[in-house]
């Protein structure tokens, strides 16, 4: 499953490259790749390491930044992956589903890209623009469904939810609340909502019909 060894991936390579407290041993770990994957507009456009427009996305910040997008991952992305082999088939959904997933990684950097080519310390990390382009799928594909903030008891539709979430990230953005790129949210969340329609544009109806 396409699911299952993304998320066994980006652990391994998150453990092996992470510059912290590490439980790894020595020999395989390799803090120096750490830097060198974070993505950073001014080393694509200056450096042409074009490499950064993916490899962020296997890294993280701490223990907590890798569990939490790994469950994001996980509770989205089996959901998704099934549907996408139940809409376009067996060998094409897992393709759709992988190109998904990995497009999803430049596509959350194009904000940062444009805005801070030319700032050298600005740089971030993390799958997250790609596994909320997963969860925007999800709710494309399954709109209906409830959704709630960790810790909050309180669930809303998944359609809901889409429509509370691109603001408030938005607005986050502009009042710098937490040492997040939420605008790599923004990208990731509108690029899993719209690639799928871009295979089926059908989905559409499908969607308004499930609200």
């Amino acid at each position: 499953m396409i699911t299952a060894f993304l998320i066994a991936f980006t652990v391994v390579i998150s453990l092996i490259t992470y510059p912290g407290i590490n439980p790894l041993p020595r020999k395989i770990r390799r803090p120096e790749w750490h830097d060198k994957m974070m993505f950073s507009a001014w080393a694509v456009w200056h450096r042409k390491e074009f490499r950064r427009l993916f490899t962020h996305g296997f890294i993280h910040m701490g223990y907590w930044h890798l569990i939490f997008n790994m469950l994001v991952l996980g509770f989205f992305g089996f959901h998704v992956e099934d549907l996408f082999r139940q809409i376009f088939g067996s060998v094409a959904g897992e393709c759709y589903y992988a190109l998904l997933y990995l497009l999803a990684l430049p596509v959350a950097c194009s904000f940062g890209l444009v805005k801070y080519r030319d700032k050298p310390s600005e740089y971030s990390l993390g799958a997250s623009g790609a596994t909320m382009a997963v969860l925007f799928a999800a709710i494309l594909l399954a709109p209906g469904m409830r959704l709630s903030l960790m810790f909050v008891p309180i669930s809303i539709p998944g359609y809901l939810f889409a429509l509370l979430f691109i603001p408030a990230s938005i607005a986050m953005h502009r009042w710098r609340v937490w040492n997040v790129n939420h605008m790599a949210h923004v990208c990731g969340s509108v690029f899993g909502f719209v690639f799928p329609l871009m295979l089926e544009p059908a989905l559409l109806s499908r969607f308004w019909h499930l609200i």
